[in-house]
């Protein structure tokens, strides 16, 4: 199968390229190297196509990419994307998903779009479900709807064939988000102290970059025609009991600090379950086992 990678030199991207490789396809990266690095490829950079552009400007990679069996929509800067207005990304989120979906339908190909948990907002229960309202609070999680809106729109007017994946708090090494577990993990390392602003009983379930790039791939196989799937790990745990399990496993030493900051509002606990209806079961990598690799990494950078 000949697949095209968008963003395919970024963190989930990166992984899920190495994945199709192992697998035995053709694959094409294209990738603006924003936020996504050539070194994220090297192990397998004699065996894939790159294209360095923009998914915005269609015209500066339309013509190099021939027949096209599926794309795997994963570009979007999500490390330099904060809550300053003008970080937002706008014209990636909608032009830049817009131009993938055109190129999939003038090659009749199967389309993976990787969404966000982002897209919820502030949960109304829990666990959440596919069902659950979609009412984002960040822009960021506003623009991955959008980009669901557009796939849902060209499924239903045009006949394009997708599934829409929520991924759910991914984690590993290559990523340079500065979320909860790089900061611990950086901490632990630096020997300094964790602040959690807030009591930390908020609750994310955290999934390992290697089980999304899993659950990518086997949707890839299965063709999952025209659904949204959550890809969440089975487990959920608290910020102050994330802390705690890095200080017991990794720093025994570390300081954890309450602060009375603004905490984020959020609970996100899933329900997986229509995953493993649609798609197929997954064996979850365990939280320490996958914290152990990204603290390997974090020494490395």
């Amino acid at each position: 199968m000949k697949v095209l990678v968008a963003g395919g030199a970024g963190f989930i991207g990166s992984f899920t390229t190495e994945a199709l490789v192992h697998a035995g396809h053709e694959v094409i990266v294209l990738d603006n190297l924003l936020s996504g690095s050539r070194e994220n490829l090297r192990s397998v950079w004699d065996r894939i196509d790159f294209i360095e552009a923009d998914i915005c400007r269609a015209d500066d990679y339309f013509d190099k990419l021939g027949d096209l069996d599926a794309v795997i929509h994963l570009a979007f800067p999500t490390p330099l994307c904060n809550r300053n207005p003008e970080n937002q990304f706008y014209e990636v989120a909608s032009l830049g998903t817009a131009n993938l979906l055109e190129l999939a339908l003038s090659n009749d190909a199967y389309v993976i779009y990787g969404s966000s948990i982002s897209v919820y907002g502030v949960q109304q229960y829990v666990p959440i479900d596919e069902a659950h309202p979609v009412r984002p609070i960040l822009i960021y999680g506003a623009n991955k709807l959008h980009g669901e809106h557009l796939c849902h729109a060209f499924g239903e007017t045009r006949g394009l064939d997708y599934v829409v994946l929520r991924y759910s708090d991914i984690y590993g090494p290559r990523d340079r988000r500065k979320n909860a577990i790089n900061k611990f993990l950086t901490a632990a390392l630096d020997k300094a102290p964790v602040t959690i602003h807030g009591d930390g009983r908020q609750k994310r379930s955290y999934t390992y970059v290697r089980d999304a790039v899993r659950a990518t791939l086997m949707s890839l196989r299965k063709r999952a025609m025209r659904q949204t799937l959550i890809v969440s790990t089975d487990s959920a745990l608290s910020i102050i009991e994330l802390a705690e399990t890095i200080k017991t496993t990794f720093c025994p030493d570390l300081q954890v600090v309450l602060s009375q900051g603004l905490a984020d509002p959020r609970c996100y606990v899933f329900d997986n379950s229509k995953f493993g209806q649609a798609v197929g079961r997954l064996r979850w990598t365990p939280l320490e086992t996958g914290l152990a690799e990204t603290l390997k990494y974090l020494k490395t950078i």
